[in-house]
């Protein structure tokens, strides 16, 4: 086989995969969450069910540069602390993602956060934010 025919053959399985996972990604229930301040996870299990999705999310891009940088200045600008930072993203489908978030002021001021967006038409959107950890 060629290089480019290989080549495309993985694109295409890549796209099927992604739009596999897309179909499904409107099954997702997200768990309650506290007020702010603290919007800590609500429930026995929500800690464990948001930590297992970030893990079993894919570390693949699934959008293209405009959707990464949106995702990253949305996620900022709704944290609203000057020292805040995308840690990582990962994708659940090309319309969905869970944003693992920080911010960092000295060992006794930190935060940490999972951010779920999704898109909708071509803008993303905060569907909901949990607080993981604060110090």
């Amino acid at each position: 086989m060629k290089p480019r025919k290989i080549t495309k053959c993985a694109t295409t399985l890549l796209w099927l995969l992604a739009f596999a996972v897309s179909v499904f990604a409107t099954d997702y229930k997200w768990p309650e969450r506290g007020k702010d301040p603290y919007p800590w996870p609500q429930g026995k299990d929500a800690a464990k069910i948001l930590r297992v999705r970030f893990e079993q999310a894919s570390k693949t891009t699934f959008g293209n540069k405009k959707d990464v940088e949106q995702i990253k200045q949305l996620t900022l600008a709704h944290m609203k602390n000057p020292k805040s930072s995308v840690d990582e993203i990962r994708w659940l489908s090309p319309v969905l993602v869970i944003v693992h978030s920080s911010w960092y002021t000295s060992p006794e001021a930190a935060a940490s956060y999972f951010y779920v967006l999704d898109k909708k038409g071509d803008k993303w959107e905060v569907l909901t934010y949990y607080l993981l950890m604060i110090s």
